[in-house]
């Protein structure tokens, strides 16, 4: 093994504990500023406001769920060349594969931070309880990989992520919005 091939490997390793470190920060900053972990709360809206309070909730519906769509397309990019190279490697502790593995988990984390960060109180109930179900499956997913679980426990819950996901769509499109 190169030179060139550790200090990469460990330089990729770093960026992806990075990511890993950030969507943690990024977590603990929303946690503190509020006192309690971010929760998604219908909001009642008076007669006075209800124009308002409206507009104010459907922006936090589209909000989150172009957020979501963000989410989906970010864990698919860093978790597709992870499962390429744990299909081909034959050395899973290689600097190239724990590489992949620390981009992989980083940006999940990070990805998961942003999905929270654009949620709001004023999110519909529908769409925040069917987000707050794809954090579940999002973790599940990484938790499998992360344990290196057999595949098909992997595929049962990538399985579920995507169920979750569609379940999510629905409700951002019963909310009028869907992009």
């Amino acid at each position: 093994m190169s030179k060139a091939t550790v200090v990469l490997g460990a330089l990729a390793t770093a960026i992806g504990l990075t990511g890993a470190v950030i969507g943690t920060v990024a977590l603990a900053k929303v946690e503190s500023l509020t006192g309690t972990v971010p929760s998604t709360v219908t909001v009642a809206a008076t007669r006075e406001s209800a124009a308002v309070s409206d507009s104010d909730v459907h922006a936090a519906a589209v909000e989150t769920c172009v957020a979501v769509d963000t989410f989906r397309a970010g864990v698919g990019a860093v978790r597709q060349p992870y499962v390429d190279a744990a299909k081909s490697s034959s050395d899973w502790n290689s600097p190239e594969f724990i590489a992949l593995e620390g981009r992989y988990f980083g940006g999940v984390a990070a990805e998961l931070a942003y999905l929270r960060s654009h949620e709001s109180p004023r999110t519909p109930q529908g769409i925040a309880d069917t987000v707050d179900e794809l954090h579940r499956a999002a973790t599940d997913l990484l938790d499998a990989d992360v344990r290196r679980q057999p595949g098909d426990v992997a595929n049962q819950a990538l399985a579920k992520l995507r169920a979750t996901y569609d379940a999510v769509t629905a409700a951002c499109d019963a909310e009028g919005a869907s992009k």
